[in-house]
């Protein structure tokens, strides 16, 4: 039997992400949104819709009711975005304790998350929800950490996460992390910089096991290319529309990748492996598209595309100044895998797979097709029975980019020891920051 994948939502960015993943995976797995029930897809019965009741139990549990409740946890200092969850459509979809909401946020300062507020927080509240949520497990296999490395909450909790809290409650399970990475055309505060060092850092690069890395602006210029993306009827440039592209690419991983019978792996360690291989980087892109079946060769290539370019795509130049040369490099430097859902057969998947190939013969090592047996992933603004190409990269050279602008970002600032009393003031010391820069600083050189 496949084992569990546990969900942790965690800060402002990792509950808003909340919403749109569990549309998407109650439409993969034929739950309704309204009351947990399974419901019959059209034209079949619900197991036409939902894989079966094994891989259902992968990331919902059943109740004693018969319901189907979600392995997923909801943390946010502050109860203002649990609060908005809980007005949303899959709002009882959630068992009540699993939305955790704290008094109040942790000022955008990652010490805070990790130290003061958030260690009181973690040891009052978020610590008993986990280990429920863990109980609930009979075989867990993946836990997947949704949050931002540039807040305070995402950030420092997301820390204190990795580095004790569920190393000691799953020991072996594997860590995964969806991160978004920071823009500097879309900072907010002047602390970000020194959080996103510490988040890339200590959680990303030393907790996790597997991190998937999505850039804010990259994801927002995704959407003004392919207007289509966003919900019906809203407008294009949606923090839900980014959410859900960001959800639907995960979900196509987590759960193509688990599918019986797929030639390149079963299961999120398989991923790893594979994307790791020879040394390689554990930091990842994803990327997916959806389109007609008959343009599957297409679909392939553009969703490779998004995980090497348009999902951690570089900053564009000011002042005339010369783009990043990496940038114009778009084969894979690590690992790059593939997976299928909707109308795709494996014949389809890998023609398609191979024509990618033709167009990177030297690239290494590049990965066979994982079908998605019968999933249909729903993405915002598309109809059932599309084709779903979801692809991962390991650490391509324009996620390589955006690490290397976060580390200088932060440098300016830390030459004058800008902002850094605000951290000591929480209780981290000065010598954990220039620790943060060399782990990065290490991570590039040796990858």
């Amino acid at each position: 039997m496949p084992g569990e994948i546990l969900h942790v939502h965690l800060g402002e960015t990792g509950v808003a992400m909340a919403s749109p993943c569990w549309q998407q995976l109650a439409a993969q797995h034929g739950v309704s949104t309204a009351d947990g029930t399974l419901v019959a897809a059209e034209g079949g019965d619900a197991a036409t819709r939902a894989d079966d009741a094994v891989h259902r139990s992968q990331v919902f549990r059943e109740t004693a009711a018969g319901k189907w409740v979600p392995r997923a946890v909801l943390v946010d200092s502050d109860p203002w975005m649990p609060a908005v969850v809980k007005r949303t459509s899959c709002a009882k979809l959630f068992a009540p304790w699993s939305i955790v909401a704290g008094k109040r946020d942790c000022q955008a300062n990652a010490a805070c998350g990790m130290y003061t507020f958030g260690n009181d927080f973690w040891k009052a509240s978020v610590e008993d929800s986990l280990r429920r949520a863990l109980e609930a497990c009979d075989t867990l296999d993946t836990v997947l950490l949704y949050h931002s490395v540039c807040g305070g909450t995402g950030s420092g909790m997301s820390r204190k996460m990795y580095n004790g809290g569920l190393n000691a409650l799953a020991p072996k399970a594997l860590l995964t992390s969806v991160a978004t990475i920071p823009s500097p055309q879309l900072t907010t505060t002047n602390l970000e910089s020194t959080n996103a060092v510490l988040g890339v850092a200590f959680s990303l690069i030393q907790g996790s096991h597997l991190s998937f890395c999505v850039q804010t602006q990259a994801a927002m210029e995704y959407v003004k290319r392919h207007p289509h993306a966003a919900p019906a009827g809203d407008k294009p440039l949606t923090n839900e529309a980014l959410n859900g592209i960001a959800a639907a690419a995960i979900n196509m991983q987590h759960h193509a990748h688990r599918t019986p019978g797929a030639p390149l792996a079963r299961s999120m360690f398989e991923l790893r492996d594979f994307l790791c291989a020879d040394g390689a980087s554990h930091l990842a892109t994803p990327g997916v598209r959806w389109g007609t079946p008959d343009r599957l060769e297409a679909l392939t290539a553009e969703a490779a595309d998004a995980s090497g370019r348009l999902l951690a795509a570089p900053e564009p130049p000011k002042d005339g100044a010369k783009a990043d040369e990496d940038a114009n490099d778009l084969k894979p430097t690590g690992g790059l895998a593939l997976s299928f859902g909707g109308e795709v057969d494996a014949k389809q998947a890998l023609s398609a797979t191979s024509a990618l190939k033709a167009q990177w013969p030297d690239s290494p090592p590049f990965g066979a097709a994982a079908i998605g047996g019968g999933c249909t992933v729903a993405v915002p603004g598309t109809e059932p029975g599309v084709a779903c190409v979801a692809s991962a990269q390991s650490l391509p050279p324009t996620l390589r980019a955006a690490l290397r602008r976060v580390r200088e970002t932060h440098a300016r600032s830390w030459m004058t020891r800008a902002f850094a009393h605000h951290f000591v003031a929480e209780g981290m010391e000065e010598g954990e920051l220039v620790e943060a820069q060399d782990v990065i600083d290490q991570h590039l050189k040796t990858c």
